[in-house]
C-alpha cells in the first residue's frame, strides 16, 4: 500500500527484494497515518518528508498541488515550474506507471523510495497521473489460480457425477 499523509491508501503491491518490515527495523514508525507494513528501506530514512507530502526539486521542498483518490494520485505542475526533475511523495513499487495526456511519463525511484519524476519541466502547466498495474509476475499467479480454481471445481463435479453411476 502507498499511503499519502491525507490518509489515503493505494494497493500498488509490493516487492520483497526491496522491502522489509518495519518492526523489525524501525520501532518509531508505529503512529499516525504512516504504513505499518512493507516500506522501501530507503523511505525509513527520509520518512518525515514522505509521510508529509513534501515535493523536492533539486533536495529543495517545493509546493505542488495534488489530488489523491483511492486508485490513483493526480499531480498539477505549475506552468512556472522550472526544475528538471520532481520527487514527488509517492512510493516507488513493481507496477506504478505515470501518464501525463496518456503519453507514458518517464520516472524512477529516488534516494528516498519514491518517484523521481525525470524532465519534470516538460509537464508544465499539466497533469501526472499516478497509477498501477498488475506486474507480469502478478499477472502470472493470477492465472495459476485460476487454472487451480477449474481445476478443482472440475474434479469435484467430475467425482460427483462418478460417484452416482
Amino acid at each position: 500500500s502507498i499511503y499519502i499523509s491525507e490518509k489515503y491508501s493505494f494497493n500498488f503491491g509490493y516487492y520483497t527484494d526491496s522491502y522489509i518490515l518495519n518492526d523489525l527495523l524501525d520501532r518509531e514508525v508505529s503512529g499516525g497515518d504512516f504504513p505499518q507494513d512493507y516500506l522501501p528501506r530507503e523511505t525509513f530514512k527520509n520518512k518525515y518528508s514522505v509521510e508529509n507530502n513534501q515535493y523536492l526539486a533539486n533536495d529543495k521542498i517545493v509546493k505542488i498541488p495534488y489530488k489523491a483518490s483511492y486508485n490513483d494520485y493526480k499531480i498539477y505542475m505549475p506552468k512556472d515550474y522550472k526544475y528538471s526533475t520532481l520527487d514527488a511523495p509517492v512510493l516507488y513499487y513493481k507496477g506504478v506507471i505515470a501518464t501525463s495526456d496518456h503519453q507514458n511519463v518517464k520516472f524512477d525511484k529516488s534516494e528516498r523510495g519514491t518517484l523521481k519524476i525525470m524532465d519534470a519541466n516538460k509537464y508544465k502547466g499539466k497533469e501526472i497521473v499516478i497509477t498501477s498495474k498488475y506486474t507480469k509476475f502478478a499477472r502470472l499467479g493470477q492465472l495459476i489460480s485460476l487454472v487451480t480454481f477449474i481445476s478443482l471445481v472440475g474434479c469435484l463435479i467430475f467425482n460427483k457425477f462418478k460417484n452416482n453411476k
